[in-house]
């Protein structure tokens, strides 16, 4: 007994250490991302992405090892998701600069689509909270108004113009489907949070908010491309270089904390979230009648979509 009762603080205070040297290299990567890009002739984002993406990686199958048994599996999915980002970010980086197209490229664009199926499949298990009866379809419909009224904001921003602009239907697709996908997720992750009560979850919101970085990133880059623009050392860069980090300390904190509880509500808590749906909706409508040319098919075609989806939410609601 004395043994046991001699050695348990000395475990804890190596995993306090452990937490502070992590949180220590997480910041530091970070700060040196932020102050290498900024200073004259510095290095460019794309050129610590992959170091930022295994550092992260790093992150995460800690907390796969040390962190809440729930969330382990998608820790291990996580990981995998930067693991295969900085592969093709290595790639992009040693022969991205070679005339033409190089066919290894290829390979860099089958590592970030392949990186899409562990980054939905980490987030569907990722534990949240827990689901009472009758909480999961009022989820679902609040989850796919948003989400098209969110892909309805996106079409009239950007997708549009990459859709005129590139004439290869292969080029197309790379450009739209991945930030297509994290404005899904980070949708998903919003009303996660919203729809559920209970302890507080850092965790998930650098989560959210690491899907949302790559869709700004996603959108900014496919517009800089088909202007014919180099994205090297702007804000696009800077933010593919970085997002990854919060994934990073989004696994420092699910180690830190122990395993946390919420619980699913029928109906969303407080009236600005209630009502986050139909204003994004509006808002995407909106959106429509001032920037869109009226013969714009998919985009009315996506603003129908959105009505009917909002109007069926409404009658479910009532």
């Amino acid at each position: 007994m004395e043994r046991h009762q001699s050695t348990a603080p000395h475990g804890g205070t190596a995993r306090s250490w452990a937490l502070r040297v992590g949180a220590l290299v997480l910041g530091a990567a970070g700060s040196a991302l932020v102050l290498g890009w900024w200073s004259p002739g510095g290095i460019s984002g794309s050129t610590v992405s992959p170091m930022t993406c295994l550092l992260s990686a790093a992150a995460c199958m800690w907390a796969a090892a040390r962190g809440p048994r729930k969330a382990r599996r998608s820790w291990v999915l996580f990981a995998l998701v930067l693991v295969l980002y900085a592969g093709g970010d290595v790639l992009w980086l040693v022969f991205g600069g070679a005339a033409g197209t190089p066919p290894i490229l290829s390979l860099a664009d089958a590592l970030y689509l392949a990186a899409l199926v562990p980054a939905v499949l980490g987030l569907a298990l990722f534990p949240v909270a827990r689901v009472r009866r009758g909480t999961l379809g009022p989820l679902i419909f609040d989850a796919a108004v948003l989400g098209a009224a969110a892909l309805l904001a996106s079409y009239v921003l950007v997708f549009d113009e990459v859709i005129r602009r590139t004439e290869s239907h292969l080029d197309e697709t790379l450009f739209l489907v991945y930030p297509i996908t994290d404005v899904l997720l980070t949708c998903l992750v919003v009303l996660l949070l919203l729809r559920s009560v209970g302890d507080p979850r850092p965790d998930l919101i650098l989560i959210g908010l690491f899907f949302a970085a790559y869709t700004v990133a996603d959108n900014g880059y496919a517009l800089l491309t088909v202007r014919g623009e180099d994205s090297i050392h702007t804000v696009v860069d800077l933010i593919y270089a970085a997002a990854p980090l919060l994934l990073g300390f989004a696994a420092y904190d699910a180690v830190r904390r122990a395993e946390r509880s919420r619980v699913m509500q029928r109906h969303l808590r407080g009236l600005a979230a209630s009502l986050l749906p139909d204003l994004g909706a509006i808002a995407a409508l909106g959106l429509v009648v001032t920037l869109q040319r009226p013969d714009g098919t998919a985009t009315w075609l996506l603003a129908a979509v959105t009505l009917v989806l909002t109007g069926l939410r409404q009658l479910l609601l009532t």
